[in-house]
């Protein structure tokens, strides 16, 4: 669906927009990746 790059917003996590960077650690806890 969305193209592979460095801050794209994948939907990993129920739905929510998951961001594949080193800040999705910090900025999203509720998030397990």
């Amino acid at each position: 669906m969305s193209r592979r790059g460095t801050k794209r917003p994948r939907f990993s996590v129920g739905g929510q927009p998951v961001f594949e960077n080193e800040d999705s650690s910090n900025h999203s806890g509720h998030a397990s990746i």
